[in-house]
């Protein structure tokens, strides 16, 4: 296709929604917390389930904090309970702004993801996980919404005009600055309205990609044996996840 374009005057963005991982075992949530009385059944409306594969949502019918309290108290206390996010104050979780969440009307109470490795499949690729499913379920081979970082980092190409030739950019980029970098290439400036930036490091007449400054801090939370950590950087006052996992 690419043979087809005329470089000097088509701009090309290869941008991938997330990565990969495989998964290892699969974890029936929902059959867990009927067991733990802390869901009535499959089918009641009392704590909703809304997954991604290797990451669970949890609705909490009327936001009940004890409940709340007590499924993240469960989550914790299981070897498949990873990083725990929550909308409201909860001990042992990181608030849902961090990773941009947060939605008054359809926003969950708790989100949590299952520990990960960076073990290397069949094929060599590396990242494992594990995934929810439904009673008598299997997982997929492969799925997504994992927090590790062979899960969140994602392919980010670009070719043709306007980008910098076999330059290869090892600040944090994501799907958010693809809108923007196509504004800049268009030479439209819409940055100030939107959530990402311009990946000016990319492009022609931008600074030199390793000479862009990147903020990298380290947020942890704990609540008795249990610790986890999230990990997220910082471009040009931008923010991204770069991963999260449980410690103990």
């Amino acid at each position: 296709m690419l043979a087809g374009l005329d470089a000097g005057t088509t701009s090309v963005l290869v941008v991938s929604d997330h990565g990969f991982t495989t998964n290892s075992a699969g974890v029936d949530v929902a059959g867990a917390l009927i067991e733990a009385k802390l869901k009535t059944a499959a089918d009641s409306t009392d704590v909703i389930l809304a997954s991604s594969g290797q990451a669970v949502a949890l609705h909490v019918e009327g936001h009940d904090a004890e409940r709340i309290a007590r499924l993240a108290r469960f989550i914790r206390a299981q070897d498949w309970g990873g990083v725990i996010f929550s909308a409201g104050p909860v001990e042992g979780a990181f608030p849902l702004e961090l990773i941009n969440v947060v939605n008054r009307d359809r926003g969950p109470d708790l989100l949590f993801t299952f520990p990960w490795t960076s073990r290397r499949s069949a094929f060599g690729v590396p990242g494992t996980d594990l995934a929810n499913v439904s009673a008598g379920g299997a997982p997929y081979a492969s799925d997504h919404g994992s927090m590790s970082p062979w899960n969140v980092r994602n392919t980010f190409l670009a070719w043709g005009a306007g980008v910098k030739k076999g330059v290869t950019g090892r600040a944090p980029a994501g799907n958010v600055d693809v809108t923007p970098t196509v504004l800049a290439l268009l030479g439209v400036d819409g940055e100030a309205g939107l959530d990402g930036r311009v990946v000016t490091e990319a492009l022609e007449g931008g600074p030199d990609a390793e000479e862009m400054a990147v903020e990298t801090r380290v947020h942890t939370v704990a609540a008795g044996a249990y610790r986890a950590v999230l990990q997220i950087s910082t471009v040009e006052g931008r923010r991204y996840v770069d991963k999260s996992w449980r410690v103990s």
